[in-house]
C-alpha cells in the first residue's frame, strides 16, 4: 500500500482551547464577558426563530446530551408524524421554498420543555449545561 492510499482524511486544527482549573481573575472575567456575548447571541437566534415561525408550532428533536434541536416549523401533523418545513425558522426565503420533510412524534416535540433554550425554566441558560 502506497503513502497516497493510507490517507483517507486530513484534519485540520482551527482552534485551541487551553483548560485552566484555577482561572485567574482576568481569566474569569474573559470567561464571563464571552458567556454573556455567547447568551446574548443565542437569546437573539431564538427571537429570530420565533419572529420566523410567526405563531406557529416549531419541531424539536429532544436531546439527551444538551438543549433540544429545533428542526423547523410544523405545516402539518398526522396521527404518527409532523410534517415540517426543514431549516425555515433560519431563513429569510417563503416557507414554501423550504424541503418538506417528516418526523415520528415519539422523538419530538413542539412545545417548549425543560430541555428546550426557550423554556422559561430551561436547564440551558445559556444554551448549554454549565
Amino acid at each position: 500500500m502506497g503513502d497516497d492510499e493510507k490517507v483517507k482524511y486530513t484534519v485540520t486544527l482551527e482552534s485551541t482551547y487551553t483548560v485552566v482549573a484555577n482561572p485567574t481573575p482576568e481569566q474569569r472575567e474573559y470567561n464571563t464577558r464571552i458567556n454573556q456575548a455567547w447568551t446574548e447571541a443565542n437569546r437573539k437566534q431564538q427571537e429570530q426563530f420565533h419572529q420566523r415561525a410567526a405563531g406557529r408550532k416549531l419541531l424539536r428533536l429532544s436531546s439527551m446530551c444538551g438543549p433540544c434541536i429545533v428542526q423547523g416549523i410544523v405545516i402539518r401533523e398526522t396521527a404518527h408524524f409532523f410534517i415540517y418545513a426543514e431549516g425555515a425558522h433560519y431563513g429569510e426565503e417563503p416557507i414554501e421554498a423550504f424541503p418538506l420533510r417528516r418526523k415520528s412524534k415519539e422523538s419530538t416535540h413542539v412545545e417548549s420543555c425543560r430541555g428546550c433554550e426557550d423554556h422559561p425554566q430551561t436547564l440551558y441558560p445559556m444554551g448549554r449545561l454549565d
